[in-house]
Protein backbone atom coordinates (compact mmCIF):
# COMPACT_ATOMS: atom_id res chain seq x y z
CA UNK A 1 0.00 0.00 0.00
CA UNK A 2 1.06 3.64 -0.84
CA UNK A 3 0.53 6.71 0.96
CA UNK A 4 -1.91 8.88 -0.30
CA UNK A 5 0.00 12.00 0.87
CA UNK A 6 3.73 11.71 -0.15
CA UNK A 7 2.81 8.52 -2.67
CA UNK A 8 5.50 6.45 -0.81
CA UNK A 9 5.29 2.95 0.37
CA UNK A 10 3.80 2.03 3.80
CA UNK A 11 5.05 0.52 6.30
CA UNK A 12 3.59 -2.40 7.37
CA UNK A 13 3.72 -3.19 11.27
CA UNK A 14 1.89 -4.93 13.86
CA UNK A 15 -0.34 -2.69 16.45
CA UNK A 16 2.51 -4.12 18.56
CA UNK A 17 5.69 -2.53 17.11
CA UNK A 18 3.55 0.62 16.62
CA UNK A 19 1.92 1.29 19.66
CA UNK A 20 4.54 -1.09 21.97
CA UNK A 21 1.37 -3.28 23.18
CA UNK A 22 -0.63 -6.01 21.14
CA UNK A 23 -4.15 -5.28 19.72
CA UNK A 24 -4.72 -8.11 17.77
CA UNK A 25 -4.85 -5.67 14.50
CA UNK A 26 -1.62 -4.98 11.76
CA UNK A 27 -1.29 -1.12 10.75
CA UNK A 28 -0.01 0.35 7.20
CA UNK A 29 1.85 3.59 8.30
CA UNK A 30 3.59 6.53 6.88
CA UNK A 31 5.51 7.97 9.35
CA UNK A 32 6.40 11.62 8.30
CA UNK A 33 2.71 12.09 6.72
CA UNK A 34 1.32 10.69 10.29
CA UNK A 35 -0.65 8.11 7.70
CA UNK A 36 -1.96 5.20 9.02
CA UNK A 37 -4.63 2.95 8.24
CA UNK A 38 -5.74 -0.58 10.74
CA UNK A 39 -6.23 -3.93 9.41
CA UNK A 40 -9.16 -6.45 9.56
CA UNK A 41 -7.26 -8.56 12.26
CA UNK A 42 -4.05 -9.47 12.24
CA UNK A 43 -4.16 -10.15 8.22
CA UNK A 44 -3.33 -7.35 5.53
CA UNK A 45 -6.52 -5.87 4.21
CA UNK A 46 -7.35 -2.80 5.50
CA UNK A 47 -9.80 -1.43 7.31
CA UNK A 48 -10.65 1.46 4.90
CA UNK A 49 -7.71 4.24 3.32
CA UNK A 50 -4.79 5.89 4.98
CA UNK A 51 -5.62 8.74 6.99
CA UNK A 52 -4.14 11.57 8.68
CA UNK A 53 -3.96 13.34 11.76
CA UNK A 54 -7.33 15.76 10.44
CA UNK A 55 -8.84 13.12 8.44
CA UNK A 56 -8.90 10.74 11.32
CA UNK A 57 -10.88 13.15 13.33
CA UNK A 58 -13.09 14.03 10.64
CA UNK A 59 -13.75 9.93 10.21
CA UNK A 60 -14.32 9.54 14.32
CA UNK A 61 -16.70 12.48 14.22
CA UNK A 62 -18.60 11.01 11.19
CA UNK A 63 -18.50 7.75 12.64
CA UNK A 64 -19.76 9.25 16.71
CA UNK A 65 -23.03 10.99 14.84
CA UNK A 66 -23.81 8.30 12.00
CA UNK A 67 -23.41 5.56 14.24
CA UNK A 68 -26.00 6.79 16.77
CA UNK A 69 -28.75 6.06 13.76
CA UNK A 70 -28.16 2.73 13.64
CA UNK A 71 -27.31 1.81 17.82
CA UNK A 72 -29.70 3.92 19.35
CA UNK A 73 -32.07 1.91 17.77
CA UNK A 74 -33.55 4.42 15.38
CA UNK A 75 -33.02 1.52 12.53
CA UNK A 76 -31.26 -1.39 11.79
CA UNK A 77 -27.43 -1.42 10.19
CA UNK A 78 -28.79 -2.04 6.74
CA UNK A 79 -31.10 0.34 6.74
CA UNK A 80 -28.70 3.24 8.24
CA UNK A 81 -26.18 2.06 5.39
CA UNK A 82 -28.90 2.81 2.71
CA UNK A 83 -29.59 6.00 4.25
CA UNK A 84 -26.23 6.67 3.84
CA UNK A 85 -25.79 5.75 0.08
CA UNK A 86 -29.06 7.80 -0.96
CA UNK A 87 -27.77 11.14 1.37
CA UNK A 88 -24.52 11.09 -0.30
CA UNK A 89 -25.64 9.58 -3.96
CA UNK A 90 -22.95 6.55 -3.19
CA UNK A 91 -22.71 3.36 -4.29
CA UNK A 92 -22.52 0.54 -1.88
CA UNK A 93 -19.18 -0.15 -2.10
CA UNK A 94 -18.23 3.17 -1.42
CA UNK A 95 -20.79 4.14 1.72
CA UNK A 96 -17.88 3.71 3.80
CA UNK A 97 -17.12 6.18 6.21
CA UNK A 98 -13.34 4.37 6.32
CA UNK A 99 -12.73 5.44 2.49
CA UNK A 100 -13.69 9.42 2.76
CA UNK A 101 -11.82 11.95 1.82
CA UNK A 102 -12.21 15.45 3.77
CA UNK A 103 -15.07 16.98 1.47
CA UNK A 104 -17.36 13.66 1.76
CA UNK A 105 -16.23 14.07 5.90
CA UNK A 106 -17.69 17.42 6.08
CA UNK A 107 -20.80 17.26 3.73
CA UNK A 108 -22.26 14.05 6.03
CA UNK A 109 -21.33 15.86 9.16
CA UNK A 110 -23.62 18.89 7.50
CA UNK A 111 -26.08 16.64 6.67
CA UNK A 112 -26.54 14.81 10.20
CA UNK A 113 -25.88 18.62 11.39
CA UNK A 114 -29.05 19.64 9.46
CA UNK A 115 -31.43 16.70 10.82
CA UNK A 116 -30.30 16.43 14.19
CA UNK A 117 -30.85 20.36 14.70
CA UNK A 118 -34.97 20.22 13.01
CA UNK A 119 -37.44 19.87 16.12
CA UNK A 120 -41.05 21.42 14.94
CA UNK A 121 -42.10 19.07 18.14
CA UNK A 122 -45.01 20.68 19.76
CA UNK A 123 -45.30 20.09 23.83
CA UNK A 124 -48.40 18.07 23.06
CA UNK A 125 -46.85 15.80 20.58
CA UNK A 126 -43.67 15.48 22.93
CA UNK A 127 -45.90 14.31 25.33
CA UNK A 128 -47.78 12.44 23.67
CA UNK A 129 -44.28 10.57 21.68
CA UNK A 130 -43.88 9.63 25.74
CA UNK A 131 -46.89 8.11 26.42
CA UNK A 132 -46.58 6.29 22.89
CA UNK A 133 -43.14 4.94 24.26
CA UNK A 134 -44.88 3.35 26.84
CA UNK A 135 -43.84 5.54 29.72
CA UNK A 136 -44.82 4.13 33.24
CA UNK A 137 -46.51 7.46 35.19
CA UNK A 138 -46.06 5.15 38.84
CA UNK A 139 -42.86 4.04 38.59
CA UNK A 140 -41.04 5.21 35.32
CA UNK A 141 -37.99 7.25 35.94
CA UNK A 142 -38.57 10.63 35.10
CA UNK A 143 -34.97 11.67 34.45
CA UNK A 144 -32.53 9.59 32.72
CA UNK A 145 -29.72 9.88 35.33
CA UNK A 146 -31.11 8.13 38.03
CA UNK A 147 -29.18 5.56 39.97
CA UNK A 148 -29.46 2.38 38.03
CA UNK A 149 -29.58 -0.80 39.73
CA UNK A 150 -26.65 -2.99 40.81
CA UNK A 151 -26.26 -5.50 37.32
CA UNK A 152 -25.15 -5.44 34.32
CA UNK A 153 -26.58 -3.87 31.28
CA UNK A 154 -26.43 -3.23 27.32
CA UNK A 155 -25.02 -0.17 26.81
CA UNK A 156 -23.59 2.53 24.04
CA UNK A 157 -20.41 5.01 25.16
CA UNK A 158 -22.15 8.51 24.12
CA UNK A 159 -19.95 10.95 25.36
CA UNK A 160 -16.01 11.68 26.79
CA UNK A 161 -15.04 14.98 28.24
CA UNK A 162 -12.39 15.92 31.08
CA UNK A 163 -13.83 17.75 34.30
CA UNK A 164 -12.74 20.07 37.07
CA UNK A 165 -15.11 20.77 39.85
CA UNK A 166 -14.52 24.19 42.38
CA UNK A 167 -11.90 22.71 44.42
CA UNK A 168 -9.52 21.58 41.72
CA UNK A 169 -10.53 17.67 41.61
CA UNK A 170 -10.21 16.59 37.88
CA UNK A 171 -11.63 13.10 36.55
CA UNK A 172 -12.55 11.64 32.73
CA UNK A 173 -16.13 11.23 32.44
CA UNK A 174 -17.71 8.68 30.35
CA UNK A 175 -21.33 8.86 29.94
CA UNK A 176 -23.05 5.55 28.77
CA UNK A 177 -26.55 5.08 27.40
CA UNK A 178 -28.42 2.16 28.56
CA UNK A 179 -29.89 -0.10 25.53
CA UNK A 180 -31.05 -3.09 27.99
CA UNK A 181 -34.96 -3.44 28.08
CA UNK A 182 -36.50 -1.88 30.70
CA UNK A 183 -33.73 0.73 31.18
CA UNK A 184 -33.68 2.44 27.33
CA UNK A 185 -31.86 5.70 27.25
CA UNK A 186 -31.34 5.84 31.21
CA UNK A 187 -27.52 7.64 31.29
CA UNK A 188 -24.97 6.57 33.65
CA UNK A 189 -21.56 8.49 34.37
CA UNK A 190 -18.30 6.29 34.45
CA UNK A 191 -15.79 8.51 36.73
CA UNK A 192 -12.39 7.63 35.90
CA UNK A 193 -9.95 9.43 38.41
CA UNK A 194 -5.75 9.64 38.59
CA UNK A 195 -6.21 12.60 41.48
CA UNK A 196 -5.61 10.48 43.99
CA UNK A 197 -1.94 8.50 43.96
CA UNK A 198 -3.69 5.82 45.89
CA UNK A 199 -5.55 4.41 43.70
CA UNK A 200 -3.87 6.06 40.61
CA UNK A 201 -2.83 2.52 39.32
CA UNK A 202 -6.09 0.49 39.88
CA UNK A 203 -7.54 3.57 37.57
CA UNK A 204 -5.13 3.39 34.89
CA UNK A 205 -6.09 -0.59 34.65
CA UNK A 206 -9.37 0.71 34.53
CA UNK A 207 -9.00 2.93 32.09
CA UNK A 208 -7.01 0.46 30.03
CA UNK A 209 -9.61 -2.11 30.98
CA UNK A 210 -12.73 0.02 29.25
CA UNK A 211 -10.61 1.26 26.77
CA UNK A 212 -10.27 -2.42 25.57
CA UNK A 213 -13.51 -2.85 25.63
CA UNK A 214 -14.70 -0.28 23.21
CA UNK A 215 -11.80 -1.61 20.87
CA UNK A 216 -9.51 1.91 21.82
CA UNK A 217 -5.78 1.53 21.55
CA UNK A 218 -4.56 3.25 24.80
CA UNK A 219 -0.45 3.90 24.90
CA UNK A 220 1.29 5.16 27.61
CA UNK A 221 1.55 9.00 26.10
CA UNK A 222 -2.09 9.01 26.31
CA UNK A 223 -1.57 9.20 29.94
CA UNK A 224 1.13 12.16 29.46
CA UNK A 225 -1.96 14.93 29.18
CA UNK A 226 -5.07 13.06 29.49
CA UNK A 227 -7.27 15.93 29.57
CA UNK A 228 -6.96 15.92 25.81
CA UNK A 229 -4.88 12.98 24.62
CA UNK A 230 -7.23 10.52 26.55
CA UNK A 231 -10.32 11.98 25.64
CA UNK A 232 -9.35 12.31 22.14
CA UNK A 233 -8.48 8.52 22.14
CA UNK A 234 -11.85 7.87 23.96
CA UNK A 235 -13.60 9.29 21.45
CA UNK A 236 -12.98 7.01 19.19
CA UNK A 237 -15.08 4.50 21.07
CA UNK A 238 -18.80 7.07 20.97
CA UNK A 239 -20.96 5.14 19.54
CA UNK A 240 -19.67 0.94 20.42
CA UNK A 241 -21.26 -1.06 22.63
CA UNK A 242 -20.86 -2.58 25.35
CA UNK A 243 -21.75 -4.79 28.99
CA UNK A 244 -21.61 -2.20 31.06
CA UNK A 245 -21.60 -3.83 35.08
CA UNK A 246 -22.49 -1.63 37.86
CA UNK A 247 -21.72 -2.88 41.56
CA UNK A 248 -22.61 -0.97 44.73
CA UNK A 249 -20.59 -0.38 47.46
CA UNK A 250 -20.37 1.31 50.74
CA UNK A 251 -17.97 2.93 53.52
CA UNK A 252 -19.20 1.49 56.64
CA UNK A 253 -17.38 3.99 59.19
CA UNK A 254 -18.83 6.93 57.02
CA UNK A 255 -21.78 5.92 55.50
CA UNK A 256 -21.15 7.36 51.98
CA UNK A 257 -21.92 4.79 49.17
CA UNK A 258 -21.43 4.83 45.60
CA UNK A 259 -21.13 2.29 42.44
CA UNK A 260 -18.41 1.17 40.62
CA UNK A 261 -18.57 0.07 37.05
CA UNK A 262 -16.33 -2.14 34.50
CA UNK A 263 -16.65 -2.48 30.67
CA UNK A 264 -16.12 -5.80 29.13
CA UNK A 265 -17.04 -6.52 25.08
CA UNK A 266 -20.45 -7.55 24.18
CA UNK A 267 -21.68 -11.11 24.91
CA UNK A 268 -25.32 -10.48 24.17
CA UNK A 269 -26.52 -11.75 21.06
Amino acid sequence: MHCPYCNQQAEFLSSKDFYGQDYGTNLYVCRPCDARVGTHGKGKTPLGTMANGKLRELRMKCHKYFDRKWKSGEMSRGKAYKWLQEAMNLSEKDAHIGTFNEHQCKELLQILNINEERSDMSLMDAAAKILAEGFDVKKGAVSDFEELPEGTYEAMLENVEWRTNDSGFEWLSLQFEILSEGYEGRKYFGMISFHNERFMNMNIKLALRVAGALGVELNPEDFETPETSLVDAFENGVGIEVDLTLTNWENKKTGKRGQNFICDEPQFE
